[in-house]
């Protein structure tokens, strides 16, 4: 009885212990699972985190960027890229130590700068001929070899405009407009648009023409045909706006389709932008004169020939001065040694002022 007794509590004991173990291994598989789903959580997190660093690391960027062209005085651009460097070091540095202490690594690096150049013309009152040392030309090249312009808006004073009804009584009116009337003129491998502007009549309306690549005025039938396929603007205000880039034309910013050929065909290959007819001379039919006046700007990402230039230090128009243009950086974001965004990311300046 004693043995059968021995085995009964031998029984007993090893069924407790298969019990224990059998717990004991169900709290080790329901903590893992726990473990890996808290951890699932977690980690989903980070791919979000990382876009999101992405786009803090674009728009700190872009305003390190403005900064430094807002506050450079120089036309000095090895000074105006130092400026940026100093900034995007702090801003990298306090970046990389506000994430360690939630355990996270952020790392962002330069990698390249493009120097581009800032031209206006301040004074309304001054006609659109070069400055420099080559003050006065009525024919002239703004920059040469840029792939894009922007912001490049002109502001002119209607009454300096050529008016073409001055030439009704010619017996080749379009090719005296097509002599005398101030026009931009965009130059590509492929081909030169040239935009006009002009007046007719006194009611005040300004209009814009654009000639495409191996067309010309001369081909329209009469003034009246030069008219009614250009844009108008309204007979307000003393002054009309061409904005190459939204694109429109007028003192009420009016759409202008015409000028959509510099994004489609322009921007993105080398080209050279030029004005001509700023100026009449004495031997022309209608005599020396302004034939525009006005304010403009253009931004391009290049570094324009200071020729026609005064420096941006000085009060004579037109200046040009060194600003960056675009900035690239390597940016890295990792967690728990897993490397989530690893990207070289572009950032463009947005206020020049």
């Amino acid at each position: 009885m004693a043995d059968v007794g021995q085995r009964g509590q031998l029984i007993l004991v090893t069924g407790l212990l298969i019990a224990v173990i059998l717990i004991g291994l169900a709290l080790v598989v329901n903590g893992a699972i726990y473990t890996e789903n808290l951890s699932t959580r977690e980690s989903s997190n980070e791919p979000r985190e990382a876009l999101e660093q992405r786009h803090v690391t674009e728009g700190d960027v872009q305003s390190l960027i403005d900064t430094a062209n807002r506050n450079a005085t120089t036309d000095d651009y090895g000074v105006v890229r130092d400026a940026f460097v100093d900034g995007l070091t702090l801003w990298a540095d306090s970046q990389r130590a506000e994430k360690l202490r939630t355990g996270r690594l952020v790392s962002t690096e330069l990698n390249s700068t493009t120097e581009g150049t800032q031209i206006r013309q301040t004074n309304a009152s001054r006609n659109l001929t070069a400055g420099g040392s080559l003050a006065g030309d009525a024919n002239w090249t703004l920059v040469e070899d840029t792939t894009e312009a922007g912001p490049f808006v002109l502001d002119i004073d209607r009454a300096s405009l050529l008016n073409i009804t001055d030439f009704d009584t010619l017996s080749d009116p379009l090719a005296a407009v097509s002599d005398n009337a101030f026009h931009v003129s965009v130059e590509t491998t492929s081909g030169t648009w040239k935009v006009y502007l002009f007046r007719d009549g006194t009611a005040g309306e300004v209009y814009l023409y654009v000639v495409d690549p191996g067309e010309d005025i001369g081909a329209l039938s009469d003034l009246s045909a030069l008219v009614s396929n250009s844009c108008v603007a309204g007979a307000t205000g003393s002054s009309a706006t061409v904005d190459f880039r939204e694109p429109r034309f007028g003192t009420d910013a009016t759409d202008c389709p015409e000028l959509d050929f510099y994004n489609t065909s322009v921007v993105g290959t080398d080209h050279h932008i030029h004005y001509r007819n700023a100026r009449t001379s004495a031997i022309g039919l209608l005599g020396e004169t302004d034939r525009a006046r006005g304010t403009y700007e253009l931004v391009v990402d290049t570094r324009a020939d200071r020729t026609p230039y005064y420096g941006p230090g000085t009060a004579v128009n037109p200046r040009a001065r060194s600003i960056i243009h675009a900035v690239t950086v390597d940016a890295e974001f990792r967690s728990d040694g897993v490397v989530h965004g690893s990207d070289e990311i572009e950032a463009e300046w947005s206020v020049v002022k």
